[in-house]
């Protein structure tokens, strides 16, 4: 096999790899998926205004489990009590 042929080959099974690891990524199952979180708009009407700022929908889902931690914790104490 020549030069160019073996870097094709090389070339063909990092692009393989990198296809496998994207499919695996995006198949991927995260622990927040379990938590019932409230739905947007309850979130919007009850979360603190520094939760409602948010540059993209990473962002948002980080402040959604913020609020949901905060109110367990909150829910928690009152019933401790």
């Amino acid at each position: 096999m020549d030069r160019a042929g073996l870097q094709l080959q090389n070339l063909n099974y990092e692009k393989t790899h990198i296809q496998n690891e994207i499919e695996r990524c995006q198949n991927a199952q995260y622990l927040y998926e379990g938590i019932d979180l409230v739905d947007e708009d309850e979130f919007r009407r009850a979360a603190a205004p520094e939760l409602l700022e948010y540059a993209d929908e990473h962002q948002l889902m980080h402040n959604r489990l913020q609020h949901e931690l905060a109110e367990r914790k909150r829910y928690l104490l009152l019933h401790l009590k």
